[in-house]
């Protein structure tokens, strides 16, 4: 009995390992994708402790490594050992650093050239080209640094010492570019296509001013003399600047863009002046006489008769002569106009007109004048002397000395 029992044991025993492996089988099958069991690959394990990569480190192939620094240096260092760190630079400020540069040699240096990587950066003094630089011997360089050529942030330039037979040696300058002044408006104003030569306005800029430490100043002075503009600065408050801008009429007609220079102050030294520019168009206005010819039917008795200086064209017409004379400017550009001439008031552009508007009189003819709201208005008044052996009179309308046009008063006898 004890036999039987044995074999039936062993016999469930030999069953459940056959079914082991037939487990085992059936898993390679359903990783690898059915067929024959995939085999595993091992790694090679390097042979040396020197191939193992250092924990944390980044290992870069020969495509990313970064490229080494030159090995054919000359012995020149930095007295201080430090690149010159320029600290923080207003946007619109000047920095004038200097240098000491040892030749820590044995041998003679020859300086082929000293330059810098960035207009930003004036070399004011170094070796010049040819000298030879002596074992132990010091020069210093002086370096003048422009914030205004640098945009707001971080900044590294260089300048590079050049020496026969070495690759260039480089002083890095580095430092922060801090933006001072915010303008809130733009840099340039453009006033469009206008008409008149004797519109009246008043533009302004405005800035806000940032990142002053305290106990530092910083201010912004009156625009240079203008040819064409008045300016003047005000200060709203300490952080807030206002430059006003306005003509001085009358305008000359033609294109223009106008450059203002606005200087600068403050703690920090050599502040660059601060440059703005106002453009456009003046086609000038175009005025006309109401009525310029007139008809008489007697000339025995003082006549009186009344003509009137008008506007003339819309100012779409005269658009459409500025953009074959002015064909550059931008259409549109060209299709606007400035504001203030929109809201002017006529009255304002007659009464600027009268000063330089003037009848040129002949015997016997007076007038008056009068300015209203749609025109400047000539009441004309001719006695009969002045027509008593004329059929024709003519009267010059001057503008400004010229002339401007002519009246014509016509006379034709009645047939006897």
């Amino acid at each position: 009995m004890r036999l039987i029992y044995n074999v039936v044991v062993l016999g469930l025993a030999l069953l459940l390992v056959s079914f082991c492996e037939g487990c085992k089988q059936q898993t390679a099958e359903s990783v690898n994708g059915g067929g024959e069991p995939r085999q595993e690959t091992k790694a090679e394990t390097p042979k040396t402790v020197e191939g193992l990569p250092v924990e944390g480190e980044v290992v870069l192939d020969e495509k990313s490594a970064e490229p080494a620094e030159p090995e054919n240096l000359p012995a020149l260092t930095v007295v201080d050992g430090k690149p010159l760190k320029l600290g923080r630079l207003q946007d619109h400020a000047e920095r004038v650093s200097v240098v000491k540069v040892k030749n820590a040699g044995t041998t003679d240096l020859k300086v082929e050239r000293v330059m810098s990587n960035c207009t930003c950066t004036t070399i004011k003094r170094s070796p010049e080209k040819g000298d030879v630089w002596k074992p132990g011997e010091e020069r210093e360089l002086e370096f003048l640094t422009r914030a205004v050529e640098l945009v707001p942030g971080e900044f590294d330039r260089y300048v590079q010492i050049e020496v026969e037979g070495f690759d260039p040696f480089k002083i890095h300058l580095t430092g922060e570019v801090m933006s001072t002044i915010i303008p809130l408006n733009g840099l340039t104003i453009d006033l469009g296509v206008f008409e008149g030569v004797d519109v009246d306005f008043e533009r302004r800029f405005k800035f806000e001013i940032k990142n002053i430490a305290p106990g530092e100043s910083f201010g912004m002075y009156s625009p240079y003399e203008n040819e064409i503009f008045h300016t003047r600065t005000e200060k709203v408050s300490d952080t807030m600047f206002e430059i006003a801008v306005k003509p001085k009429l009358p305008f000359k007609k033609g294109i223009f863009v106008e450059r203002l220079v606005v200087p600068l102050h403050g703690s920090e030294p050599g502040y660059t002046p601060l440059w703005l520019f106002i453009s456009g168009v003046v086609t000038g206005r175009s005025y006309l006489l109401s009525q310029k010819v007139f008809e008489l039917k007697t000339s025995s008795e003082p006549v009186s008769f009344q003509t009137r200086l008008i506007q003339g064209p819309a100012l779409n017409s005269i658009n459409r002569s500025v953009k074959t004379k002015y064909k550059t400017i931008d259409p549109i550009v060209r299709q606007r106009v400035a504001v203030e001439e929109q809201k002017e008031s006529p009255k304002r552009a007659y009464e600027a007109i009268d000063k330089y508007m003037t009848l040129d009189l002949p015997e016997g003819v007076t007038y008056e004048k009068k300015i209203t709201g749609n025109g400047i208005v000539f009441d004309i008044k001719i006695a009969p002397q002045a027509m008593a052996s004329k059929s024709t009179l003519k009267i010059p309308v001057l503008a400004d000395g010229g002339l401007f046009d002519t009246i014509t008063v016509n006379f034709k006898k009645p047939a006897q």
